[in-house]
C-alpha cells in the first residue's frame, strides 16, 4: 500500500513538472510570436518607407531626363512641342517649355506611382541668324513690276526693270527703274507722297512717260507726264536682292539639322508644329488647318496653302525674330489665309506687330503669269514673299509687308504694306545655337 502511494506521489510530481514546463514553453513561444509580429510590423513599415524614397528618388530622375530631352531639342535645334509627355522607365514626366528663347523657363513633373518631384531650369538660347535689309517695299529684278487697277503699294519700289501701272494703281513714296536703250523704266503711274512734306513721291528712271508724280521726276527723257523731267541726277544702277544664294543655303542648312521627312500633309481642322526639318517633298495645308513654325523649313517640292488656313511662329521665337519656309519648287496660296510672326494671332487678323515675321522663300525660276513661282489669292494677309529667281503674282485683296523678287504682278485691288522694322530683319534657325544654363533647381 506504502508503495502504491509512493508510485503515485512519484507521477504526480513528474506531472506538475511537466505542466510548468510546457506552461514555460508556451509562454516563450508566445513571447516569440509577439516579437516577431513586432518585427514584421517594423520591417513592413521599413520596406514601405524604403519604397518610397525608391519611388520618390525615379521621379526625380524622370524629371531630370525630362530636362535634359527638352535641352537637347533646344539645344540641337530640334522639333518639339511646348508641352509634352515622356516616358521613362516605369513613371513619365510632363516637360513644359515657356517664353523666348531668351529666357526660356524649362519645367519638368516626374510621376512614378503618384511620387511627384518637380525641376526646373532657366536658360538663354542664341539662335543662329541672317540679317537681311529690306529698304524697299517691293524690290524686283529685271522682270520688273506690273501693277493692275487699284493696286498699291505703300512704300519705296526698286525695279531692275520696267513699272508700268494702271488706272488709279500708285506707289507712296520713290520709285526706281533701271533700264536703258530708250524705252520707258516707268510708265503709266501715280507716285505719291509717303506723307504730306514727308518730300518723298518721287520716280527715278532713264525714260519716264505717262506719269504723275508729287515729287520729282528725275529722267533724262519722258512725255506725257505732269511735269518736265529733271537730269541732275544719274540714272540709278542694278541692285542685287536683299537675300544671297549662300544665305538660302545657310536657311536651308538650319532646317536640314532638323532631320528629313516625306511629304506632309496637315488634314483640313488640324493643327500641327513642324520646324526644323527637310521635307523632300510637298507640304500641303488642309482647308481650315493651322500650323504652327517651330524652326527653318525646307521644302524640296511644293509648298500648297488652302484656304481658311493659319500659319503662326512659334511664341518661342520671341520679339525681333523671324522665321523661313524655303521651297525650291511653287508657293501656292489659297483665299482667307493668315500669316503671322510670333505675336500670334487668328484667321483673318494678327496681333500687334512685335518685330517678328514669317518669310515664305520660293527659288523657283517660274515666271509665266499663269505659273509663277508665288501666287496669292484673293484676301491674304501675310508677312514677307520672296521669289529669288522667278515671278511672285498677288491677287485682289492680298495685303504683305514686303514682296521681293525676279518680277512682280499686283492684281487690281492688292496691296504691299512696308513696315520700317523691315530695314533690318533677323531671320533665325529657330530653337537652338548657343546657350546657357542660368539655373537648375528642384521646386517641389
Amino acid at each position: 500500500m506504502n508503495k502504491k502511494r509512493s508510485r503515485l506521489k512519484s507521477f504526480n510530481s513528474r506531472s506538475e513538472k511537466g505542466q510548468a514546463t510546457l506552461t514555460f514553453i508556451l509562454a516563450l513561444l508566445g513571447s516569440a510570436m509577439i516579437l516577431v509580429g513586432a518585427l514584421s510590423v517594423l520591417t513592413f513599415n521599413e520596406v514601405k518607407k524604403l519604397n518610397n524614397i525608391v519611388k520618390s528618388a525615379q521621379s526625380y530622375y524622370a524629371a531630370e531626363a525630362g530636362i535634359e530631352d527638352a535641352v537637347l531639342r533646344v539645344k540641337n535645334g530640334m522639333s518639339y512641342q511646348t508641352s509634352y509627355n515622356l516616358i521613362v522607365g516605369s513613371g513619365d514626366t510632363d516637360v513644359t517649355l515657356t517664353g523666348p528663347l531668351d529666357n526660356l523657363t524649362i519645367t519638368s513633373a516626374g510621376d512614378v506611382n503618384g511620387r511627384i518631384r518637380k525641376v526646373a531650369i532657366n536658360l538663354t538660347a542664341t539662335p543662329s541668324e541672317e540679317d537681311v535689309d529690306f529698304n524697299y517695299g517691293v524690290q524686283v529684278g529685271e522682270g520688273g513690276l506690273v501693277m493692275k487697277s487699284n493696286s498699291n503699294i505703300l512704300g519705296n519700289v526698286y525695279s531692275n526693270g520696267p513699272i508700268s501701272g494702271a488706272s488709279n494703281s500708285f506707289v507712296k513714296g520713290d520709285a526706281y527703274s533701271v533700264v536703258t536703250g530708250g524705252a520707258a523704266g516707268i510708265d503709266q503711274m501715280t507716285i505719291r507722297e509717303s506723307s504730306p512734306g514727308a518730300g518723298d513721291g518721287n520716280a527715278h528712271a532713264n525714260r519716264i512717260t505717262r506719269t504723275t508724280a508729287d515729287g520729282i521726276l528725275y529722267c533724262q527723257t519722258g512725255s506725257s507726264n505732269n511735269k518736265a523731267c529733271n537730269t541732275s541726277q544719274p540714272d540709278p544702277t542694278p541692285q542685287p536682292l536683299p537675300i544671297s544664294d549662300a544665305q538660302i543655303d545657310t536657311m536651308k542648312s538650319w532646317a536640314a539639322l532638323g532631320g528629313e521627312t516625306g511629304s506632309v500633309t496637315i488634314i483640313g481642322g488640324d493643327t500641327a508644329s513642324l520646324g526644323p526639318v527637310k521635307i523632300n517633298g510637298d507640304l500641303t495645308l488642309g482647308s481650315n488647318s493651322t500650323l504652327i513654325i517651330t524652326g527653318t523649313i525646307w521644302i524640296t517640292g511644293n509648298f500648297d496653302i488652302s484656304s481658311n488656313s493659319l500659319i503662326l511662329l512659334s511664341p518661342s521665337y520671341g520679339a525681333n525674330s523671324s522665321g523661313t519656309v524655303v521651297t525650291d519648287g511653287e508657293i501656292e496660296i489659297d483665299s482667307n489665309v493668315t500669316i503671322c510672326g510670333s505675336n500670334g494671332g487668328v484667321l483673318g487678323s494678327c496681333n500687334t506687330e512685335n518685330g517678328s515675321y514669317i518669310m515664305l522663300l520660293s527659288t523657283s525660276p517660274n515666271t509665266s503669269e499663269t505659273d509663277p513661282a508665288i501666287e496669292a489669292d484673293s484676301n491674304i494677309l501675310t508677312s514677307i514673299l520672296y521669289a529669288s529667281a522667278g515671278a511672285v503674282k498677288l491677287n485682289s485683296n492680298v495685303h504683305v509687308k514686303e514682296v521681293t523678287g525676279y518680277m512682280l504682278r499686283l492684281e487690281s485691288n492688292a496691296t504691299v504694306t512696308y513696315e520700317t522694322g523691315l530695314a533690318n530683319v533677323q531671320f533665325t534657325s529657330g530653337p537652338g545655337g548657343t546657350f546657357k544654363i542660368n539655373s537648375w533647381q528642384e521646386i517641389e
